[in-house]
C-alpha cells in the first residue's frame, strides 16, 4: 500500500490545482486554505518518501512536475483576477521556465531524469508557494498585504536566477 502513497500526494496536488479557482470563487476559504497547506506540504513529502520507500515512478516524475506548475498557473491566475495583479509577474516568469524546459525536453532524446529540477528551481518553487499562500491569506487578513509586495519580489528574483540557471544548462553549457 504504501507504494502509492508519493503517487497519491501528487495526484492530490495537481487536482488540488485546478480545484483553487473553484473554492476561491465560492467563497469557501477555510477549505481552499487547508487545500493548500496540504498541497504545498505534498510537494516536499511526495519526492522524499517514494526515494525513502524506493518507490519512484515515472508517473510520479511527470505528475509531480505537471502538479507544481498546474498549482502555480491556476493560483496565479485566480490571484491575478481577485487578488492583486502584481502576480502577472510571477506567471510570466513561470511560464519562460515551463518553455525553456519543455523545448528542451522535446528536442532531446534523454530521459525524464535529465530534466529534474535543480535546486534552484526547488528554491523557487518554495518562494513562489509561500508568496502564493500569503496572497490568499492576504484577501482576508490585512496584515498579509503588508508582506506580498516583498514576497513577490523575492519570487520573482528566485525565477529569474532559476530560469538563467535551466537556460545556460539546456542551451550554451552543453
Amino acid at each position: 500500500m504504501k507504494k502509492y502513497i508519493p503517487n497519491l500526494l501528487t495526484t492530490y496536488r495537481l487536482i488540488t490545482a485546478f480545484l483553487i479557482p473553484v473554492f476561491f470563487f465560492l467563497g469557501n476559504y477555510n477549505t481552499l486554505a487547508i487545500m493548500f497547506i496540504i498541497a504545498i506540504i505534498s510537494d516536499a513529502l511526495d519526492g522524499y518518501l517514494a526515494r525513502r520507500w524506493n518507490v519512484t515512478s515515472n508517473y510520479g516524475k511527470i505528475v509531480d512536475i505537471i502538479g507544481d506548475k498546474a498549482l502555480a498557473i491556476m493560483a496565479s491566475i485566480t490571484f491575478i483576477i481577485s487578488i492583486n495583479n502584481l502576480f502577472i509577474l510571477t506567471l510570466i516568469l513561470e511560464i519562460m521556465i515551463i518553455l525553456v524546459n519543455s523545448i528542451d525536453y522535446i528536442k532531446s532524446n534523454k530521459g525524464l531524469e535529465e530534466h529534474l529540477s535543480s535546486k534552484f528551481g526547488k528554491i523557487k518553487t518554495w518562494f513562489l508557494f509561500t508568496a502564493l499562500f500569503v496572497g490568499f491569506l492576504s484577501y482576508k487578513i490585512n496584515f498579509f498585504k503588508y508582506l506580498l509586495f516583498p514576497l513577490i519580489i523575492i519570487t520573482a528574483i528566485a525565477q529569474i536566477i532559476t530560469f538563467i540557471d535551466y537556460f545556460k544548462k539546456k542551451y550554451i553549457i552543453k
